[in-house]
């Protein structure tokens, strides 16, 4: 075979007709093979040498590190029409308009805006639901604009002092700033009081009840961990976060977390 880029060619091949050796044909002396179509795609085989023969898949080709003669074959028990892609440049793939795997020559891999349907092109709008018609790409873009990520500069964590009499209320963590919440993740209670409490964890000085429970007396130094698997966030922008005893203990909290919308 002469020194020829990349080109393509049709083949007919026989049925097989038996025996360890399909019917094959030489394709030349190449760098690079692959199988574009078949009638027949799972009985294309390829060979190196004329005599042992494997199955290239479909959506594979074959890189050779030096010029190397390459044979295909046939073990169909009918025709199979086969057309190969070769040459001594390497092979790459990108995706048609209608989504199926074609040889491109030399061209860089890529995908194409528009290319696919069903994948959707890097320009589709976020998906508006979880549900309904919409590309792959659209529905990953509506996962990232609902995932959290969290910068070193957007995580939060404060501790409350020691609430005081029935109904005090302690502030835990600050005001996030204009447009954001606060979003908690992980919050300790303590009650350095031989009075057990209730306590209320609020959004804002009087605010939204967030969370409740209740703290045993005498727990300073063995503080009630919780550990919420969905962040609480409070419902009000840029407000305090607080918490509230319901009995005259000594009730004081601490929590970590994100600032976010």
């Amino acid at each position: 075979m002469a020194d020829i880029p990349y080109q393509t060619e049709p083949i007919v091949l026989p049925a097989a007709a038996g025996g360890e050796i399909p019917n094959r044909k030489l394709v030349g002396k190449v760098l690079s093979v692959a199988i574009i179509s078949a009638t027949f795609q799972d009985d294309v085989l390829i060979s190196t040498n004329g005599q042992s023969f494997f199955i290239l898949p479909f959506s594979d080709s074959l890189q050779f590190i030096e010029p190397t003669e390459v044979w295909i074959g046939n073990q169909n028990g009918a025709a199979n029409a086969v057309v190969v892609g070769s040459g001594t440049a390497k092979i790459n793939r990108s995706f048609s308009s209608g989504g199926n795997v074609i040889v491109t020559g030399t061209a860089a891999t890529s995908v194409a805006d528009g290319a696919n349907v069903a994948i959707g092109a890097r320009a589709d709008a976020v998906a508006t639901t979880d549900v309904g018609t919409f590309s792959l790409i659209a529905l990953i873009k509506r996962l990232l604009s609902k995932a959290t990520f969290a910068s070193a500069a957007d995580l939060v964590s404060g501790a409350s002092a020691a609430c005081a009499g029935v109904n005090g209320e302690a502030t835990v963590l600050a005001a996030p700033g204009a447009g954001l919440r606060n979003h908690v993740g992980t919050l300790l209670v303590s009650n350095n009081s031989a009075t057990g409490s209730g306590f209320e964890i609020r959004d804002g000085a009087g605010g939204t009840v967030l969370f409740s429970g209740y703290i045993a007396p005498n727990t300073i130094g063995e503080p009630v961990q919780l550990a919420f698997p969905f962040p609480l966030r409070q419902p009000t922008a840029d407000a305090i976060l607080v918490v509230r005893q319901l009995a005259a203990g000594a009730v004081q909290a601490s929590a970590a977390g994100y600032k976010a919308a």
